[in-house]
């Protein structure tokens, strides 16, 4: 079956320049905003185009949704860190971790 010119547009579009390996070679993937108005019913929209894919289809598209998930995670991560190191939480690290090799190697 061949795939629907619509999704193969919108993932040649979103092939760009966040790094991000399918499984199916190597796929990079830029987040971009949108410029069409969304429509009231996009929910049903959605669902009847998820439907009318093909079971490959589905899968990419699954993948491109956890890759987002990731992404979030990846920057709330991230965000906290910046956080931690900013307060000074992880200030002492390099002199915790002097202390815990030389107990090691004495012991």
């Amino acid at each position: 079956m061949a795939r629907e010119p619509e999704l193969h547009g919108v993932l040649t579009f979103l092939a760009c320049n966040t790094g991000w390996s399918s499984g199916h070679g190597s796929v990079r993937v830029l987040l971009m905003p949108t410029f069409e108005p969304v429509p009231k019913n996009l929910r049903e929209q959605m669902v009847q185009r998820i439907a009318s894919m093909s079971e490959r289809d589905v899968a990419e598209l699954y993948e491109l949704w956890l890759l987002k998930e990731k992404l979030a995670v990846r920057q709330e991560l991230s965000d906290q860190a910046t956080r931690e190191q900013a307060s000074g939480i992880w200030a002492k690290l390099p002199d915790l971790v002097r202390e815990y090799r030389s107990r090691k190697t004495s012991a």
